[in-house]
């Protein structure tokens, strides 16, 4: 936990100091399944010249999954996406969109197969993944809800979740305390819960998704490692919580 907190710490100097904050690189593998069939899936935050690159990547013997979204800070702290890719592959066929953005024309440039989309851009207009990098940075202010206007496949959605409560989750790494977050939607046959892990700065320890068909999707933790150190489940009470230093 002291690693995680000297992290955020050296963040918030960074921002005080006026300079640009550096985001703690991690991998974080789950364990997945759809429709109870297992899925492997690995979730990874690296630094690149420009920025960083988030790449989610999800595979089982029917197929896999690739994403990618690069994405840099300005002075301010905000982040800023540049591209996004999305590849996908089951039984044989392929799919794959691009998204690109070109800010010296404010657009954000979106092509698939059978899709081309010119989507005049906004600063504040996040990608596919970087909005849950928003959102775990948002958490550590607590708010009624946490809503993102996000660039996916073509148009820009609005994103809105609200807090649900905390839980202590049992995984392989041990049990870890959690807030809930659950995706507010106007289609109430859709459901998407986040649990997230504050000492952690929020990282992603569950997500469970239920389609309009009745189809289910979830992920749970099952190792991570954040700038090199390899994380540990960490429960506490409210009174150990408040006396840990």
């Amino acid at each position: 936990m002291r690693i995680i907190l000297t992290l955020l710490l050296t963040s918030a100097t960074a921002l005080a100091a006026g300079a640009t904050p550096v985001l703690p690189g991690y991998v974080a593998t789950y364990a997945a399944t759809f429709n109870g069939m297992p899925i492997a899936v690995t979730r990874e935050l690296s630094r690149t010249a420009d920025g960083y690159t988030i790449t989610v990547t999800a595979k089982n013997w029917l197929g896999n999954i690739r994403e990618s979204e690069q994405f840099h800070l300005d002075s301010a702290g905000r982040i800023l996406i540049d591209n996004y890719s999305s590849q996908r592959r089951f039984f044989g066929v392929s799919r794959r969109e691009n998204l690109v953005i070109d800010r010296a024309r404010a657009l954000a440039l979106y092509d698939a197969k059978k899709k081309h989309r010119e989507i005049p851009m906004r600063d504040d207009y996040f990608g596919p993944l970087s909005y849950q990098m928003q959102m775990s940075r948002d958490l550590a202010i607590a708010q009624d809800k946490y809503c993102y206007q996000v660039l996916m496949r073509g148009k820009v959605k609005d994103y809105c979740f609200a807090p649900t409560g905390e839980q202590v989750l049992d995984t392989t790494l041990g049990k870890i305390n959690t807030v809930q977050l659950r995706r507010m939607r106007e289609d109430q046959e859709r459901e998407t819960v986040f649990w997230l892990a504050p000492q952690w700065n929020y990282l992603l320890v569950k997500l469970w998704q239920k389609e309009e068909d009745g189809e289910t999707y979830e992920i749970v933790l099952s190792d991570a490692t954040v700038d090199g150190q390899h994380l540990q489940g960490y429960y506490s009470t409210a009174t150990d919580a408040a006396t840990d230093h």
